[in-house]
């Protein structure tokens, strides 16, 4: 099954290397540049480069612009004369702004393209500014694994020395402990083994010291409790 990639990439080792020497990814450098381009030789050549990385929701975005006049199976439509009209108002409103005030908004992009590009430029394209929130978006976008810092912790849960099912205090603190999640469930495994009435020797001692370690040196009352617990235990199992 193929895997949705979400980004995608159509240039070359070389293309990339060649921006990141400051030349045009088609091999340029900025003395073939037409007047005003920094990044690349000409308009065309940025869009082709756009086009080169796209995500998903730009390619998504850009068919639905040129293709999403009607619906391919019902053929519904937007094609109200009157949404139409007042569109096209719109666009003429928009433009004569465009027309009325292109000089000043252009001076003030290339003020601020020339304050912000060489210091931007720098820093996009050399890897120790790559943060680490980049990474994580981008393996995102890849369905490339991330390492998740909680997982690589030790979690702790708090076991019943002598469990309850085996006749422990429940809310006692001396028949508390705390243990990681493995000897817990190791510790578990052995606290069932001698609910089931067992006999000791079927249980090895390895497994039954872990039980056993904290309880005998802390608390001798469920120390107690736990061998009568098992006495009884194993004498019913003679009378059945």
């Amino acid at each position: 099954m193929k895997i949705r990639t979400y980004v995608n990439y159509k240039f070359t080792d070389e293309e990339l290397e060649n921006l990141k020497n400051g030349k045009c990814w088609c091999g340029k450098d900025k003395s073939q540049f037409q007047k005003g381009m920094r990044v690349f030789c000409s308009p065309e050549h940025r869009e082709i480069w756009r086009k080169k990385v796209m995500t998903w929701q730009e390619f998504k975005n850009e068919f639905l612009r040129k293709h999403g006049e009607y619906c391919d199976i019902c053929g519904a439509r937007n094609d109200e004369k009157r949404m139409q009209q007042l569109y096209e108002e719109y666009k003429k409103e928009v433009e004569e702004l465009k027309v009325k005030y292109q000089d000043g908004i252009i001076a003030e992009k290339l003020l601020k393209l020339e304050e912000w590009y060489e210091r931007e430029y720098k820093r996009v394209i050399d890897p120790k500014n790559i943060s680490e929130w980049e990474v994580k978006q981008y393996a995102e976008n890849n369905n490339i694994p991330f390492p998740n810092m909680d997982d690589k912790r030790i979690h702790f849960e708090v076991d019943h020395k002598v469990a309850i099912i085996n006749g422990g205090d429940e809310f006692d603190e001396n028949n508390l402990q705390v243990l990681c999640e493995e000897c817990h469930r190791k510790k578990t495994k052995n606290d069932l083994k001698i609910a089931r009435g067992l006999n000791s020797k079927e249980i090895n001692e390895d497994e039954i010291k872990i039980n056993m370690d904290n309880t005998i040196n802390t608390n001798t009352t469920n120390t107690n409790n736990l061998d009568k617990f098992i006495e009884k235990k194993e004498g019913d199992n003679k009378n059945d």
